[in-house]
């Protein structure tokens, strides 16, 4: 009895091979690029009258935390609520400067990005407080100037939440702005009538509806 054999299938050339390689890795970069740009981090709901969302408000928060640890000869950033003071103070930002601020808390958190910068992939809010460290840091140092940049806006915002705050003053020393500076019981002109005279150098007119400003040289402090 003959057998008779099937022709084996001819064996794909190197180059289709190579092709499907490719296609397959490019595939699963592009499949796992996209899983890691939408990854979620930890989301914390803000305070009634923050204008943050879940998400930024817990960026927020841990960039606070990252960049002012607890001491136990200073009060800690959690005890003096300096999350919601630096939300505050990005609510007092204009429009387009509370934009960027948001963008940069996007790119913080954002996994994929943490990967390509660190090969982190993983949200700045699920990262160790010591990996946290360390991403900050590379944004401090790296050689692009928006990311030295971002670092800057978010390492100033921080210290202005905590910093601030009165009860921080005596652990560093601070007895507080001078008077001559900054005069807790001067009145506050709200634009109802002529600002009322003061160190400053220039006062309106005496006629509230007079636009008139003059300036006062004897009044110039020396």
């Amino acid at each position: 009895m003959k057998i008779r054999l099937q022709n084996a299938p001819k064996e794909q050339s190197r180059r289709t091979f190579l092709k499907l390689s490719i296609a397959g890795t490019a595939a699963g970069v592009v499949g796992g690029s996209a899983w890691l740009v939408s990854r979620k981090g930890v989301e914390n709901p803000p305070p009634d009258g923050v204008n943050l969302s879940p998400s930024e408000y817990a960026v927020l928060g841990a960039l606070i935390i990252t960049f002012l640890p607890n001491r136990s000869d200073m009060p800690t950033a959690q005890s003096l609520h300096a999350t919601q003071v630096a939300a505050g103070i990005i609510q007092s930002l204009d429009p387009t400067a509370q934009a960027e601020v948001r963008q940069l808390l996007a790119v913080i958190e954002n996994a994929f990005t943490n990967f390509v910068f660190g090969f982190r992939p993983r949200p700045f809010t699920e990262m160790t407080p010591e990996a946290q460290v360390e991403v900050l840091n590379a944004w401090g140092e790296s050689t692009l100037a928006q990311r030295r940049a971002g670092y800057v806006s978010g390492h100033s915002l921080a210290m202005a939440s905590y910093f601030s705050n009165k009860a921080v003053w005596p652990s560093i020393g601070y007895p507080g702005p001078p008077v001559q500076f900054w005069d807790p019981n001067a009145p506050v002109w709200r634009g109802d009538g002529p600002r009322a005279p003061s160190l400053g150098r220039w006062t309106e007119a005496d006629d509230a509806a007079s636009s008139v400003i003059s300036y006062d040289a004897e009044r110039e402090p020396q």
